[in-house]
């Protein structure tokens, strides 16, 4: 009776999220079979496989503000980008204490039929205002492991017997799939409700001997929740892609458009299965982007994981056997085997874990004292992530004060063969804590310049800091041919960069010859934060209130005097 009535309850639900990583030998766009295929210029985003993923393993990252940015954006700029932190931390610890962790996230009672996340702010659209609270959020969600769905639906693997010569251009396109369903993690061809199919299409549809690119263009009737994945609002960013008319896949595309939850004001029935409002900030995040980063982080996706090397020790794993219970009998065990569970607690063949367990010349099984960091280990996911505010210091803002954190990590492996109790299952745990010397995210202002003929708004980092995949992931496999699983790791010595252009708003003339040409007042992109849809609820930066940094500290000398009050 319950498989009816879950049947009944969820009919046709397939959606789904993409996973990203460090780009393929095989899949390179230079040195590939055919160069440039799907566009893998992204730094950051190549499609991966199902349990290829890339994530963290840190429970808590920390992020700041640079001076630049402080000056051009002001606080309503440093709260708008912390808006957007604000609802990853009510994801993975909510606010209103729905759950704790994304291993406890129901995913249908708090997303169900959550599609849409989109508004549209007409007054907005006519200054070209582009929304820093959405634009910000996209990209920490890719860099917290999840793509763009959207556009990597169906991909080009490669392209067998291409030749573009005249009179003979042929070619066999093989077309892969990256898009996994929240719930059986099967291939889906579905995003939010919405399915999607492809065309192949290329930079030079009337002239093949001048193609460089070939991409798998995703296209769908035309509704409110096509193109709504939050992880999709990178692709607002051309990483050299196909020119107009193909279009970017997220329907951040348009000025005026932000991403927030319901307003309990003005829906105060939801679209949902179960009529649940969603008007918290988690609900931000639209179903599959939920469903993607409730994957990569639970706790039972375990695969093998390195520390972090700026990970040490706290306190070591107690590794003794469980005791014999008081009637002399071992307790229940449970039957069950992790998938890629090592034989034995020696870790074998890790050398970076330092950790080989003897067992003492007597008849007990009691180990010595394990005092080294394991580093090595199987894994599941951290569960939670904490995005922390730490500042420079106030007054001079030159000085960052370290901080630690520390946390339990918990690692998986079998029992000896001595141990009359083996351990049921056989999680162990270590404390272990990171030392925090700069702001691990931090947010900058700078005039971008001019890059050929185009005019970057934003530049993001890339993953060359990310760990190449653990090879303990293989048997007998060619190891350098791995895509993963793999870490997400800080550039070395170093800050995540998010560079916002402070160059905007400007107006644009098109000149063509002419000895003379009339100007205009048409701002071209502005930053702002829109928080509703109405003339009111946008604003736009620089900063309206320059003097506001001015005014964190007093005035020397004389004391500032109103002269005079003028009304506007």
């Amino acid at each position: 009776m319950l498989l009816i009535v879950v049947a009944l309850l969820f009919p046709g639900i397939v959606n789904g999220f993409t996973l990203i990583g460090p780009g393929s030998p095989l899949v390179n766009p230079t040195s590939a079979t055919f160069a440039n295929v799907n566009m893998a210029t992204d730094p950051m985003s190549s499609p991966r496989r199902i349990k290829e993923f890339y994530r963290w393993h840190f429970p808590v990252l920390t992020y700041a503000y640079d001076s630049t940015f402080v000056r051009f954006f002001g606080h309503n700029g440093m709260n708008a980008v912390s808006n957007s932190f604000r609802i990853l931390n009510d994801y993975f610890e909510p606010e209103d204490k729905g759950y704790s962790g994304v291993s406890h996230l129901k995913l249908i009672e708090e997303y169900d039929g959550h599609f849409k996340t989109w508004f549209f702010n007409p007054s907005a659209n006519v200054g070209n205002v582009t929304d820093m609270q959405s634009m910000t959020l996209g990209l920490l969600v890719n860099h917290l492991g999840l793509g763009n769905p959207h556009r990597a639906c169906y991909m080009i693997e490669d392209i067998i017997g291409l030749n573009l010569a005249a009179g003979a251009v042929q070619g066999t396109f093989q077309i892969g799939m990256r898009n996994y369903d929240p719930y059986t993690y099967r291939p889906a061809t579905s995003v939010n409700g919405v399915q999607y199919s492809y065309y192949i299409t290329s930079n030079s549809p009337n002239n093949a001997a001048a193609i460089t690119i070939f991409d798998a263009i995703e296209y769908a009737v035309s509704s409110d929740e096509e193109f709504t994945a939050i992880a999709a609002i990178r692709d607002v960013i051309n990483f050299g892609g196909l020119a107009w008319p193909t279009v970017a896949p997220t329907v951040f595309r348009t000025p005026g458009v932000y991403f927030g939850p319901e307003d309990s004001k003005n829906l105060p029935v939801s679209n949902a299965m179960l009529s649940v409002n969603r008007t918290q900030p988690r609900h931000t995040l639209t179903f599959d982007d939920a469903g993607g980063l409730r994957y990569l982080y639970r706790t039972n996706n375990i695969i093998w994981e390195s520390l972090d090397p700026a990970v040490t020790l706290v306190t070591p794993s107690n590794m003794n056997p469980p005791p014999i219970t008081s009637s002399g009998l071992p307790p229940p065990v449970v039957p069950n085997q992790p998938f890629l569970t090592p034989q034995r607690r020696t870790i074998i063949g890790v050398v970076a874990s330092g950790f080989v367990p003897t067992i003492p010349a007597s008849s007990s099984t009691i180990r010595p004292a394990n005092t080294t960091i394991i580093r090595d280990g199987l894994r599941g996911g951290i569960d939670k992530i904490r995005f922390t505010y730490t500042p420079f210091d106030s007054l001079l803002g030159r000085d960052y004060r370290q901080q630690s954190y520390a946390w339990t990590d918990t690692f998986i492996t079998n029992a000896l063969p001595t141990d009359p109790v083996p351990a049921t299952p056989p999680y162990f745990t270590q404390v272990v804590q990171r030392t925090v010397t700069r702001p691990d995210i931090i947010f900058i202002g700078q005039d971008l310049g001019v890059v050929g003929n185009v005019l970057p708004v934003i530049t993001v980092p890339n993953n060359a800091s990310w760990s190449a995949p653990n090879a303990l992931n293989t048997q007998q496999g060619n190891a350098a041919l791995l895509r993963g699983p793999g870490s997400i790791l800080l550039p070395a010595g170093a800050s995540i960069q998010y560079i916002f252009t402070t160059r905007a708003p400007f107006y644009q003339v098109i000149w063509a010859g002419e000895p003379g040409i009339e100007g205009n007042s048409i701002v071209q992109f502005q930053w702002g934060w829109i928080t509703g849809t109405g003339p009111g609820d946008y604003i736009t930066f620089p900063e309206v209130d320059i003097t506001q940094p001015e005014a964190i500290t007093g005035p020397s000398g004389e004391t500032i005097t109103i002269e005079a009050i003028a009304v506007l």
